[in-house]
């Protein structure tokens, strides 16, 4: 199954993606025809999320917790073993955390006012990676981009700071999960994936967009369940790589 998202794209008419509680995707697609966009959902989940990728603006990011809490809850009568679990709060970074980051890329983020979320464990700061996801020529940054509870893959311009795609925004809540602790932590990682791994998905080989290409690609998991690879190739992709 098959994300892709226009590069020159503005980021509020990106496409949209989630999981359910056991990690798999519901994806959505937005189709260009001329001046009209339309979204479509499928995968898993898709009667609890075919609403959310309706809604937009102030409206979406409530949306995100009414299904999480449905998610979590589930049917009346029915014991979750994560419901007795506190979500233990998301650590943020700011772009001054990341001292190699250039110049142009860190004033994007700080305009953009990017909190940076760090998975479980907190080791180092994470969720900022580099690589040739454009070109070969080029040295670009993908950055774990937070903004109001949702965070989306943001793909920068190494030279310049242009925000070239923005990818599959979520809900944080969405990657909250027990470590076997007494709470739930956050779980989204997002790493650089080099030839030939970055062509690499689940699925027949005509179902790999970017099998065979020279670029790195975008790993973007949910630790311990589900990966996406984005990967760049006449246009941006987003497969399932990992399940």
């Amino acid at each position: 199954m098959e994300w892709s998202v226009s590069a020159a794209e503005p980021e509020d008419r990106t496409a949209c993606g989630w999981r359910d509680q056991l990690g798999r995707t519901s994806r959505c697609s937005r189709q260009e025809r001329g001046t009209q966009s339309g979204v479509n959902c499928s995968g898993s989940a898709a009667t609890f999320f075919r609403l959310s990728c309706a809604v937009s603006g102030v409206i979406e990011p409530m949306l995100h917790v009414l299904l999480l809490h449905m998610l979590l809850v589930g049917s009346p009568g029915t014991p979750d073993p994560s419901s007795s679990l506190s979500l233990s709060p998301v650590t943020m970074l700011t772009e001054s955390a990341f001292s190699t980051l250039p110049g142009p890329v860190r004033d994007t983020l700080r305009k953009r006012e990017c909190k940076i979320p760090q998975p479980w464990p907190r080791i180092a700061p994470e969720n900022v990676i580099s690589g040739h996801f454009i070109t070969l020529r080029r040295l670009d940054y993908a950055v774990l981009c937070s903004r109001n509870g949702v965070s989306g893959v943001l793909v920068i311009n190494g030279t310049n700071g242009q925000v070239i795609a923005s990818l599959m925004p979520v809900a944080d809540l969405f990657y909250m999960q027990g470590q076997g602790g007494e709470s739930m932590e956050f779980s989204r990682r997002i790493e650089q994936l080099t030839p030939p791994d970055s062509g690499f998905c689940l699925g027949l080989d005509f179902e790999c967009p970017c099998d065979g290409s020279v670029l790195d690609a975008i790993l973007d998991s949910f630790e311990g369940k589900a990966s996406e690879t984005h990967c760049y190739r006449q246009g941006w992709h987003t497969v399932t790589s990992g399940d």
